[in-house]
């Protein structure tokens, strides 16, 4: 039997179990699933190549600039942490020998690491105020909220949060309060806290949120059974509004990104439909509950999307391509 070793490499095991093993070739990138022998030996494998480009598009559909490619950005079950700074560039959690590390990314620049640290720093993350950035950091379970600048690529605070795992975070446009999704509620807590005072507060249940560019409201999303919920919520209290979703496509049950909220009151996400395998660029009215796609001419598993500088998105899509090989023996082709 065959199968894809970590480095890439295709190993043949003797299925009597005795005798060693040995490596019949190496591949340049991996298989996932797709390996199989022939009655001549000949190997089949199915190689994926992966990539994650940033492109940047108007909100209005059209043409999409291919900014940068990132080669192993982290997706888990609650989508791509991601966050927009205000001078227009992004944040993003790449993989690097195993761990993560927050990315800063700017057009036609190449990527650099925003914190030189042998630490895990990872998403989420959200920005805070005009130059910082908040983010997990340490081994998992990662229950510590660092704080950094940007400019300086230094952590300035490190606040402690037990109040489960955290899934989404978000900041006030001033940069004073964080708000904290964790263990199936929102929590908000200064941004000067240093863990030991300040004790969160509970602001209602919800599994993720994000902040409205005025400051005044948040929209919580609830991942009810058998539908995600949105609702408005103002931060300093009154009464809340569910966003009824409505339209032909629908909205994954991702954490919602923080800065997703464009200047004009809608909700940037990705979205999914009946006639795609990927996840497509989409938009939220949140006054009326519309969800809609975003029409460009990138094809791509769309699970970022981020309010730009003049109209535009800023987006992140996993391009995964698939091709079909055969090795033979060498013998085989003499």
């Amino acid at each position: 039997m065959c199968f894809v070793s970590a480095v890439y490499g295709v190993v043949v095991i003797p299925r009597s179990g005795r005798g060693g093993t040995r490596t019949a070739l190496t591949l340049t990138t991996e298989s996932e699933g797709g390996l199989d022998v022939g009655p001549d030996g000949s190997v089949y494998a199915n190689l994926f190549e992966h990539s994650f480009p940033i492109v940047r598009f108007p909100l209005t559909g059209g043409h999409a600039e291919r900014l940068v490619a990132l080669p192993d950005v982290v997706r888990l079950a609650d989508g791509v942490a991601a966050a927009a700074l205000p001078d227009g560039r992004i944040v993003v959690v790449e993989q690097l020998r195993g761990h993560p590390r927050l990315m800063v990314i700017e057009a036609r620049k190449a990527p650099r690491a925003l914190i030189p640290t042998r630490e895990d720093t990872a998403g989420p993350v959200t920005a805070v105020g005009p130059g910082d950035v908040a983010f997990l950091i340490g081994p998992e379970p990662r229950q510590t909220i660092a704080l950094a600048e940007v400019a300086a690529g230094r952590i300035t605070r490190r606040i402690p949060f037990d109040k489960g795992r955290i899934r989404s975070l978000a900041a006030s446009p001033d940069g004073q309060t964080l708000y904290v999704a964790a263990g199936g509620t929102i929590w908000s807590l200064p941004a000067s806290s240093t863990g030991s005072s300040d004790a969160p507060r509970k602001i209602r249940t919800g599994d993720s949120a994000a902040m409205d560019p005025s400051g005044r409201r948040l929209v919580v999303q609830v991942n009810d059974t058998p539908r995600m919920r949105l609702f408005d919520v103002p931060v300093n209290g009154g009464a809340e509004r569910e966003i009824p979703l409505h339209g032909p496509f629908v909205l994954p049950d991702f954490a919602l990104n923080p800065s997703s909220i464009s200047a004009d009151g809608r909700l940037l996400a990705p979205v999914a439909s009946s006639d795609s395998w990927f996840y497509s660029p989409g938009v939220v009215d949140l006054a009326t509950g519309t969800v809609t796609r975003i029409p460009i001419d990138h094809l791509g598993d769309y699970w970022v999307l981020l309010p730009a500088p003049g109209g535009q998105v800023m987006a992140g899509a996993f391009d995964d391509r698939s091709t079909l090989w055969r090795f033979q023996p060498e013998a085989a082709k003499k």
